[in-house]
């Protein structure tokens, strides 16, 4: 049809044009350019047609695969959300995708691209930050890089991530920015959620260390009141160690439920304290301990940071009770170091006995 109505345009002594599909002499299919001239005799007739056919065939093929590859990166772009931006020095001039108006809302036909049409789009309380960053692009040459909201016309509140990089002329001089702009509000629902899980969770768990210590710190009462009212000094003794080993579960809870890690706690900090504590309930008062400590700064999970203290207390308490019985004074060392994944604990005093571990 297009050819037939060249024909027919160049026989009424205009100039006609068709883009055609044939085949050579020897078969070769092939795509042609073809214009057809009308060429007049002295009475001004149409005596003769001039025609002429440029192979376009590796053009067409080309502009073929550049459609394809612009429709993949269509369905690309609307797949993950993503659309890409231009936008020229003079902070007016720009081009946006078709994924930006979808993800805005917005219709090409009628929304012209650029900061204007943008600026009524994103959200109020974003937009001071959205446009120093766009304005310190353009005019630092540094990278524009942004997370904020938008509001569409329907009222949807969505999130975007907004990276555009600048692009130099030979000067030096920023001529505009290219980016991409994605829609990123799955992501952030996701981590909000993620969030309020994970914050549910460690209120469960300072609850559950918060009452684990109370429990432990009743059974100790507990068991300190059994001691007192027995009359067997073996007995009570007993049952007063049962409470020292009790209150350490109870503290190493309680620093747990105080702390901002709920999992771990610096054990370093706590074998100071821990230490303390020993000496002011073991010393007798014609006893001056000092405590020396080497402590690496390290963080245990209270699996391992139970065991590990009362390891230390019963060190502690027996060095007190039977290395310094005939002294007035005396120094115990505590050295703590991490060598990979284990630990060197070494505890050793300056009495009668030594121990080493």
């Amino acid at each position: 049809d297009e050819a037939r109505q060249a024909l027919a345009e160049a026989q009424q002594g205009r100039k006609g044009r068709f883009v055609g599909f044939a085949a050579t002499a020897d078969e070769t299919p092939k795509w042609w350019d073809v214009v057809i001239t009308p060429i007049f005799n002295d009475s001004n007739i149409v005596d003769r047609l001039l025609v002429i056919s440029r192979d376009i065939t590796d053009q067409k093929r080309a502009n073929e695969a550049l459609a394809e590859r612009e429709n993949l990166l269509r369905q690309a772009q609307s797949y993950a959300h993503i659309g890409n931006w231009s936008l020229d020095a003079d902070g007016v001039t720009a081009t946006w995708s078709e994924e930006i108006y979808r993800v805005l809302g917005l219709d090409a036909t009628n929304d012209e691209p650029g900061p204007v049409t943008l600026a009524k789009a994103v959200h109020p309380d974003d937009m001071a930050e959205v446009k120093a960053s766009l304005n310190a692009s353009l005019e630092k040459g540094i990278e524009h890089k942004k997370e904020y909201r938008v509001i569409r016309p329907d009222g949807e509140i969505r999130w975007i991530t907004c990276k555009g990089a600048p692009v130099f002329d030979d000067e030096g001089t920023v001529i505009r920015l290219l980016g991409i702009f994605q829609d990123i509000t799955e992501r952030k629902l996701i981590e909000e959620q993620a969030k309020a899980s994970l914050k549910e969770k460690e209120m469960l768990l300072r609850e559950i260390h918060h009452r684990v210590k109370n429990n432990l710190q009743v059974v100790s009462s507990l068991l300190s009141l059994q001691a007192m009212q027995t009359q067997n000094t073996e007995a009570s003794d007993a049952l007063t160690e049962s409470c020292r080993r009790i209150q350490v579960m109870a503290d190493i809870h309680n620093r747990l439920y105080g702390s901002g890690d709920i999992a771990q706690i610096e054990f370093d900090t706590f074998i100071q304290t821990l230490g303390k504590d020993i000496v002011s309930s073991y010393a007798p008062d014609s006893l001056r301990i000092e405590i020396e400590e080497d402590l690496t700064p390290i963080r245990l999970s209270i699996d391992a940071a139970i065991p590990c203290s009362l390891i230390i207390s019963e060190l502690l308490s027996n060095s007190i009770k039977h290395a310094f019985s005939d002294l007035s004074e005396g120094t115990i060392h505590i050295a703590l170091k991490q060598h990979g994944e284990s630990l060197n604990l070494k505890i050793k005093d300056s009495g009668l006995s030594l121990i080493h571990i």
